[in-house]
């Protein structure tokens, strides 16, 4: 196995931040997480999305909403 992140990986994106991130044909173990920064004090990062093994299709959408307190996240294959 050889370990690859994308380069955008753990670098701030505002609202309404959109891009496409190339998977080699052979893609396998295909990981998928996302966090924010809410600002409170007593839950500063919150992990909205953590999904392991996404199976590889032609596109993988990843999907993020809501508020700060009420985030929304799906995955679509």
């Amino acid at each position: 196995l050889t370990h690859k992140t994308w380069d955008g990986s753990g670098r701030d994106k505002t609202a309404h931040y959109s891009t496409v991130i190339p998977l080699p044909p052979n893609s396998k173990n295909i990981k998928i997480v996302a966090r924010e920064c809410t600002g409170l004090a007593w839950e500063w990062w919150r992990t909205i999305i953590n999904e392991q093994n996404v199976p590889l299709t032609n596109e993988i959408k990843v999907s993020i909403g809501g508020t700060t307190l009420y985030p929304t996240a799906s995955i679509s294959h």
